[in-house]
């Protein structure tokens, strides 16, 4: 395995995987008692600014069928909702919910180094389950958000060593919170909030991980030292 987020190989596996587990994946999670996408949410609604006439720019990162998206599209501004998934099979069964005002098959970290959208809130549902090293995609969602922007994500906590992250036998990444937050304060972003949750079940034992909260600085309201 490479722990490069853009390793082509770790790409096609991914996108292989999930095209194969698309027309089961709702029912899957819902078997698993997935709880990401409604922690995600909860964050967000703790978290976003709010007024009655705000909306707001949003990024989906690895969205899938929409599991996210279908809670956060009340905030979300006109055309302002937007998913992005390596699945086009997968971005088919979120394209038949109508959720979405624009879908991308997209390696996340191709389309955020190439894109000059910027956005209030991107969000990441057991996305990084998938990744090792984290820096390069972290610089890039600092890049992609505005000032004062959100970035709210889960990750599978590394029960199994004190490494930064590690490969667990079922393929996936596990990590060290330590590391999550040592990685966001050198990609420019400052932690809000990293809690301690269960994030689904699996052979009937509870799976725990942590939902982070993150913020950009608005770097214009910092007073200048004299």
């Amino acid at each position: 395995w490479s722990s490069d987020v853009c390793s082509s190989d770790l790409t096609e596996y991914v996108k292989e995987m999930f095209d194969n587990f698309a027309p089961d994946f709702d029912s899957t999670l819902n078997d698993l008692d997935y709880q990401a996408p409604n922690l995600i949410y909860d964050a967000v609604s703790k978290n976003l600014k709010k007024s009655l006439f705000s909306k707001y720019h949003i990024a989906d990162l690895g969205c899938g069928t929409g599991l996210c998206g279908e809670k956060l599209k009340k905030y979300a501004s006109f055309k302002g909702l937007i998913g992005i998934d390596l699945s086009e099979k997968m971005l088919d069964c979120a394209r038949r919910k109508k959720i979405y005002s624009q879908l991308i098959c997209d390696d996340l970290c191709h389309y955020l180094e190439n894109s000059d959208y910027l956005f209030h809130l991107i969000t990441a549902s057991d996305v990084w389950t998938y990744f090792g090293e984290l820096t390069k995609p972290f610089v890039r969602v600092s890049r992609s958000l505005l000032p004062n922007g959100l970035f709210v994500f889960t990750f599978s906590e590394n029960i199994f060593n004190k490494d930064d992250y590690f490969l667990t036998p079922s393929g996936r990444f596990v990590h060290n919170p330590s590391y999550v937050e040592k990685v966001l304060k050198n990609s420019g972003l400052r932690l809000i909030s990293c809690e301690h949750q269960i994030l689904r079940n699996e052979a009937e034992s509870p799976v725990y991980g942590y939902v982070v909260v993150a913020r950009k600085p608005d770097i214009t309201n910092v007073p200048v030292e004299k």
